[in-house]
């Protein structure tokens, strides 16, 4: 991909972004952490929430392309740029997406989390 390519889908990942609200984005944040392919249980897990929150959430970020779900193995993975813009980060406890202005600070992404 050339730099014009990589300017432009940042462009749409900003976007994109842009039309999730702040809690979805505090939940896509959370996701990150998955190094590869990650089931709803783990995503349960890391939410902080119960697998059908989790399976609604992930629902969502499909939705806008965020995430994707093999329909072989049914197992989810954050869209690399997402995946890129975290890596380096440093605190565990907020996980700033710098490249693309999201953050989230653990237990404050779903609903109930605690």
């Amino acid at each position: 991909m050339d730099a014009a390519g990589g300017d432009e889908a940042l462009a749409a990942l900003h976007l994109t972004l842009r039309t999730l609200g702040s809690r979805q984005q505090q939940q896509l944040a959370q996701l990150v952490v998955f190094p590869s392919s990650f089931e709803g249980e783990g995503a349960a897990a890391v939410l902080g929430c119960d697998e059908s929150q989790a399976y609604g959430v992930l629902s969502v970020l499909c939705t806008h392309g965020l995430v994707q779900r093999s329909s072989a193995t049914g197992r989810y993975t954050v869209h690399a740029p997402v995946q890129k813009a975290t890596l380096g980060a440093a605190d565990a406890a907020t996980v700033q997406l710098s490249e693309v202005g999201v953050w989230c600070v653990p237990s404050y992404c779903c609903p109930g989390g605690g």
